[in-house]
C-alpha cells in the first residue's frame, strides 16, 4: 500500500497549467488595485510620516481614494476566493500546491512591474 496521493487527485501537467495561466491572468489583473494602492500609501500616510513627497495637484483629500479603493479591493478579494474554490475544485488539484502556485504567480505581474519601477529609477 502506497502512501503517496492516488493520481487523480495530484494532477497532471495539462492542469497545472491551466492553474499556472489563472494564476497569472489574474495577477495581471491585480496590478492596477496594486498601483492604486502604493499612490494612495504614497500620497497620504507616507506623506503625513514625511517619507514622500506628496502630489502638488491633489486636493481633493482622501474620501475620493477610499471610494475607489474599498469596493476595488473588496472586488480583488472576492475574485481571488471565488476563483481559488472553484477552480481548485474543478481542476481537482491538491489544496496545499494550487494555493502556492496560485498565490506566486498572481504576485509575479506586481514584482516585476515594481522592479522595473526601482531599476528605472536607479538607472
Amino acid at each position: 500500500m502506497s502512501l503517496s496521493a492516488p493520481t487523480a487527485t495530484r494532477g497532471g501537467p495539462v492542469r497545472w497549467s491551466v492553474a499556472g495561466a489563472a494564476g497569472l491572468v489574474y495577477g495581471c489583473l491585480l496590478v492596477v488595485p496594486f498601483v492604486l494602492v502604493v499612490v494612495f500609501a504614497r500620497n497620504y500616510p507616507l506623506h503625513a510620516l514625511g517619507w514622500t513627497d506628496g502630489e502638488p495637484t491633489d486636493n481633493d483629500g482622501v474620501l475620493p481614494w477610499l471610494v475607489l479603493l474599498v469596493p476595488l479591493l473588496l472586488l480583488a478579494v472576492a475574485g481571488w476566493v471565488l476563483l481559488g474554490l472553484l477552480g481548485r475544485r474543478a481542476l481537482g488539484l491538491p489544496r496545499r500546491q494550487w494555493h502556492r502556485v496560485r498565490a506566486g504567480l498572481a504576485v509575479l505581474p506586481s514584482a516585476v512591474l515594481l522592479l522595473g519601477s526601482l531599476l528605472r529609477s536607479v538607472f
